[in-house]
């Protein structure tokens, strides 16, 4: 399904494979968008309860069009993907019979998957995002006993992860991640023995926490908007989020315009930029 900016949900190709437990392994690579693993629920009516997918789609806005890709290298449920230059990572997530830690790579150039450096421990619904250019960040989630904190990095192309980033504040598997405003958020998921509904943000030296979401949920995803005036200005936004926008727009122009008048008056009485 996709939504337009007029709050219209439309339903556009399925996918070749009926899979769950997807919410993370799914993620971007040069305008396409990547399915990776998960489970098929039907195979519970086979006798076989422990089965994973290892196959990968990828979908073509553009063109409604779903495709296959080469199928990783290992099942793999509740892993977490994302990409960058021109790579598609995932890593961890669980097989049917055990949590993983392994890290495979698919490549665009070669149109093949190679492993790389492993977690430094086994965890599934966790959430994986590029940190910068050169790193990848891994979130909590769980190793088969217990959820996590635990932050990790790794370089790419180094032969190990990193555990030197502080841990979140809240154990959380199943949860969802994104940056905003050079923030990296975290909200929601599943923590010791229930759905959570809390979020905090870290900004590179340490956590906090955040307004709580409305309601505990766990397997979702969020997401940044592009435009966040348009979505505001839409039928999407309620009568309250308008108003706010629009004292919010008043204020931030009202503030430039007195800034844009004191630069003036300082222009017109500082010594060295007096103008004769």
């Amino acid at each position: 399904m996709k939504m337009n900016m007029s709050g219209e949900w439309t339903e556009v190709a399925p996918m070749f494979e009926t899979r769950t437990y997807i919410s993370n392994s799914c993620c971007v690579m040069e305008g396409m968008i990547y399915v990776c693993g998960g489970f098929d629920v039907r195979s519970m009516s086979h006798r076989r309860r422990h089965d994973r997918l290892k196959c990968v789609e990828r979908y073509d806005p553009s063109l409604n069009r779903w495709e296959r890709i080469p199928d990783m290298n290992q099942m793999r449920s509740d892993a977490a993907a994302a990409s960058a230059g021109g790579k598609l990572y995932v890593s961890g997530g669980f097989n049917g019979n055990e949590v993983l830690q392994t890290v495979e790579v698919y490549s665009l150039a070669t149109n093949s998957w190679t492993e790389v450096a492993s977690l430094p421990s086994p965890r599934s619904g966790h959430c994986m995002l590029l940190y910068n250019p050169y790193t990848m960040i891994v979130l909590g989630g769980f190793n088969g006993d217990d959820r996590l904190t635990s932050v990790c990095t790794w370089k790419i192309g180094h032969l190990s992860w990193s555990e030197d980033e502080p841990p979140m504040r809240s154990k959380r598997s199943n949860f969802s991640a994104c940056f905003f405003d050079d923030k990296l958020v975290v909200a929601g998921g599943y923590s010791v023995s229930s759905t959570i509904a809390g979020v905090e943000q870290f900004d590179g030296t340490e956590w906090t926490d955040m307004p709580d979401l409305p309601t505990n949920r766990s397997a979702m995803k969020i997401i940044v908007l592009p435009d966040f005036r348009d979505f505001a200005m839409t039928k999407l936004g309620t009568e309250e989020t308008r108003k706010k926008w629009l004292e919010q727009e008043k204020r931030i122009t009202i503030e430039k315009s007195g800034a844009s008048q004191r630069n003036r008056n300082i222009d017109e009485h500082h010594p060295q930029r007096h103008i004769p």
